[in-house]
C-alpha cells in the first residue's frame, strides 16, 4: 500500500467548530516545481485522459485556466518524482478514489471510480463533474502528504508504533493537513475559476458534501474529537462521527493484515499494543511538548 491509498469524501463531512486555512492567491508549489517541457507534456496528457475518460469534468476546466494548470503539474510530478498516471480502470475495492504510490518501476497512479461508492449519495449512480473534480483532487493532495504519511509508515513497520497509534498518525494528517490543503484548493482556485467560466462552483456535492464553509481541524481539536469516539465493534456511532469510527478500523486493519506480518517475516518485535487510554496521554504530551516549542 505504501503512503495511504484511500481517503473517502466523508473526511469533509464533519461539523467542526476549528480554524479556517489562511487564504493565499496561490497554492503551494512541490519541492520538483521546476518541470520540464516534457514533463508538463506528460502531465497534459493525463488530464486530458482523465476528461476523455469522466466526461462531466470538463465543464469546470479549460486548457490555460488556473484549475487546468493546476491539475497539469501535479499528474507532471510537482509532488512526485516521475509524474503521475491517471488510470480510468475502478480500484479493486470499489471505493470512490485511491492513490498509489510508484512502485516497481511503474509510476505513482491514481483511480477515481465513475460511479458514486458513497452508500447515502447518490449510492452507484454516475458522479457529478464537481463531485470527480473533489475526489480527483483529494488523491492528488494525497500525493503531497506522502512524506508524513511515509514516516508514519516506517516507524510502524521498524515496531516503533503500534495499531492504535498509527490509525491515530495516519487519520489525523488526513484530517488536519490535507483537509486543509483540499479546502484551500476549492476556495483559492476553483471557486474564482468558475466564476469565470460564469459558472457556480457549489453545485450538490460540493454544497453539500464538501460543504467549503466547514472549517478544518486543528491537531489538538483532532486529538479531542478522536478520543470522544466508540471503537467497539458494537458500537452505533452517529452520523458526525462515523468517519471516525470508519477509518480507525480501516487502518487499524491495514496494520494488523499488512503491517504487522511484515514485520514478523522480517524478525521485528511488535510492540505492546496500548490502550486508548495510553494513546490518548501520549498525543497530548506530544501535542503539549509541540506547543511549548512555539
Amino acid at each position: 500500500m505504501g503512503f495511504k491509498v484511500c481517503l473517502l469524501g466523508i473526511l469533509l463531512l464533519t461539523v467542526c467548530s476549528c480554524s479556517k486555512p489562511e487564504s493565499s492567491s496561490e497554492l503551494p508549489r512541490g519541492p520538483y516545481s521546476q518541470l520540464t517541457p516534457e514533463q508538463l507534456a506528460w502531465g497534459e496528457t493525463q488530464v486530458e485522459q482523465l476528461i476523455h475518460d469522466r466526461p462531466p469534468m470538463a465543464k469546470y476546466a479549460r486548457k490555460g485556466d488556473k484549475v487546468w494548470d493546476w491539475t497539469v503539474r501535479q499528474f507532471a510530478g510537482e509532488w512526485v518524482p516521475g509524474g503521475i498516471e491517471w488510470d480510468a480502470s475502478d480500484p479493486v475495492t470499489f471505493w470512490d478514489s485511491v492513490c498509489y504510490p510508484a512502485a516497481d518501476g511503474k509510476k505513482a497512479r491514481l483511480q477515481v471510480t465513475a460511479l458514486s461508492a458513497l452508500k447515502n449519495f447518490h449510492y452507484m449512480e454516475p458522479k457529478a463533474g464537481d463531485e470527480l473534480w473533489y475526489y480527483t483532487v483529494f488523491e492528488l493532495v494525497n500525493f503531497e502528504m506522502h512524506q508524513k504519511i511515509d514516516q508514519v509508515n516506517n516507524d510502524a513497520h521498524q515496531g516503533k508504533i503500534d495499531g492504535e497509534e498509527y490509525s491515530f498518525r495516519i487519520y489525523m494528517i488526513e484530517c488536519t493537513d490535507t483537509r486543509t490543503r483540499v479546502i484551500a484548493f476549492f476556495r483559492d482556485l476553483w471557486a474564482p475559476n468558475c466564476k469565470e467560466m460564469g459558472i457556480d462552483p457549489w453545485d450538490e456535492f460540493t454544497r453539500t458534501r464538501l460543504n467549503i464553509k466547514v472549517p478544518v481541524f486543528t491537531p489538538q481539536q483532532f486529538l479531542d474529537r478522536y478520543f470522544k469516539v466508540d471503537y467497539s465493534p458494537t458500537s452505533q456511532p452517529s452520523s458526525r462521527d462515523e468517519s471516525f469510527v470508519f477509518h480507525h478500523n480501516f487502518y487499524l486493519h491495514h496494520y494488523e493484515t499488512v503491517i504487522l506480518p511484515r514485520m514478523n517475516s522480517q524478525g521485528i518485535t511488535p510492540p505492546a499494543p496500548m490502550t486508548l487510554a495510553e494513546l490518548k496521554q501520549k498525543m497530548t504530551a506530544e501535542l503539549t511538548t509541540v506547543s511549548e516549542k512555539r
